[in-house]
């Protein structure tokens, strides 16, 4: 019997399996009333909290203690693509007596692999390139993990940090990593915002704006979502947006309907400000030459009027990044101060070869960074829609924001119908996977570095 995709969000748990520290697996389908999961571009790796209704007295039986593993397999009907992974169970909480015959709690779990890094420690120095250090150390990791992912995925390749060093001094794997994270620039991208995250597709090592440079170049965006008010509208043809290749096929309307968003903060200039994100600059003072350096990074549209009157102006500017589209969110003449937001960061080249990791090129990259990193706390929002399960961290979307106006009976273009400066294409940074009752739905975790399409 084929199967039928009835209405958005419909879910099959394919697997739901716990498996004790001896061996014993238990079924727990018919017991789990609630799973969600998460993955997230802040999170090292992913985490879940799945509830169970307790009929059966496992939580003694088995015994439950913690580092049992918990197998999920879920997939949307009709769909070839499922999300299946592997979590260790690090803890039991809200554990409720319902009755004398039944009892409710909740298993706290995360990755094998973030289990695991949990208790390895590094005492070594590392040198070479950030992402050859980086698989050398997810290596460690993944050598000591009984089960879940064993692969790290590392892009932009060659990184131009070929000659890093750092010592790790009783360091977890997973703090290498982000350390590494922090001081690497990649190939092809030069805004240095990488991160080192999980998803249902395995671990990342790479930036954000390499992402978005590898999808605009095929023009490949996930899905189209719309912020409409009625959730029970008639079901229509496919009209998202032309011009793009969807990875996720068209199933019905209302498969692409937000459900709810939140959005809480539009603007704050001040925080823009205070984060780098406008404006920021380094002292460094360099102990091998005994020279005090002053950098400035400015992303406002007037950076290379700034950089031509001031030379300890960084060259890089809003135009020189791979972003989105071309249209930079901060707008001209806003209030911004190198000076306001000042850090120290001391310098120490050598006369017989400078190294990455203390030399120039280190310096003008934290500025940098400090500007990517501060992209994720500006144009920002959380969207929730019915789940899919062909859906991973990292990919495009476009989103459908209406103009607040009032619209006649006549037919007008939809461009006409959207408001351009919240609509247009989005990196999706994390994914909650909400799954009760037969149902699935997602919230989304989606930012845009630029105004509207490429």
């Amino acid at each position: 019997m084929s199967e039928i995709l009835k209405q958005p969000g419909s879910v099959l748990i394919e697997e739901a399996e716990l498996v004790t520290s001896d061996g014993q697996a238990f079924s727990i389908k018919n017991f789990m009333v609630e799973a969600i999961i998460y993955e997230n571009m802040d999170l090292n790796g992913m985490v879940a909290d799945i509830t169970i209704v307790d009929a059966n007295g496992m939580i003694t039986g088995a015994p439950l203690l913690g580092q049992e593993t918990v197998k999920l397999k879920f997939r949307t009907p009709t769909f070839d693509t499922s999300i299946q992974m592997a979590f260790v169970v690090y803890g039991i909480k809200n554990r409720v007596l319902n009755n004398d015959r039944e009892q409710i709690y909740t298993l706290k779990c995360m990755s094998a692999e973030a289990y695991t890094d949990t208790f390895v420690r590094l005492t070594s120095k590392f040198t070479g390139s950030t992402d050859d250090i980086a698989e050398k150390i997810f290596e460690q990791v993944a050598a000591d993990t009984p089960v879940g992912k064993t692969k790290i995925t590392i892009q932009d390749r060659p990184h131009t940090s070929q000659n890093y060093e750092f010592i790790a001094n009783f360091w977890s794997p997973f703090k290498c990593l982000n350390h590494l994270a922090s001081k690497t620039v990649g190939a092809e991208s030069s805004k240095s915002n990488f991160k080192f995250y999980e998803t249902v597709g395995g671990f990342h090592f790479t930036s954000p704006e390499h992402l978005v440079k590898k999808q605009k170049e095929s023009r490949v965006v996930y899905d189209e979502y719309n912020v409409q008010q009625s959730q029970t509208a008639e079901i229509t043809e496919d009209n998202r947006a032309g011009n793009y290749n969807y990875v996720s096929p068209f199933i019905g309307s209302r498969f692409n309907q937000v459900e709810s968003i939140y959005f809480p903060t539009f603007k704050d200039n001040i925080k823009a400000q205070n984060d780098g994100y406008t404006a920021s600059s380094i002292v460094s003072y360099d102990f091998t030459t005994k020279r005090l350096a002053i950098m400035k990074f400015d992303a406002r549209p007037e950076s290379e009027q700034f950089a031509a009157e001031d030379r300890r102006y960084l060259k890089e500017t809003f135009k020189d990044f791979e972003t989105i589209s071309n249209v930079n969110p901060i707008p001209e003449n806003m209030l911004g101060n190198p000076a306001a937001n000042r850090t120290f960061s001391p310098m120490a080249t050598s006369p017989f070869g400078s190294n990455f990791h203390r030399g120039v090129d280190q310096i003008r990259n934290t500025l940098i960074r400090r500007y990517g990193d501060a992209e994720f706390n500006q144009q920002v929002m959380e969207i929730t829609v019915p789940g899919k399960t062909d859906i991973e961290t990292g990919m495009l979307l476009r989103l459908i924001y209406p103009k607040t106006v009032e619209k006649g009976n006549e037919r007008v273009d939809r461009e006409e119908l959207e408001d351009p400066y919240m609509s247009g294409i989005f990196l999706i940074t994390g994914i909650r996977h909400d799954i009760a009752n037969g149902q699935h739905s997602m919230t989304l975790s989606i930012m845009k570095d630029s105004l509207g399409d490429f």
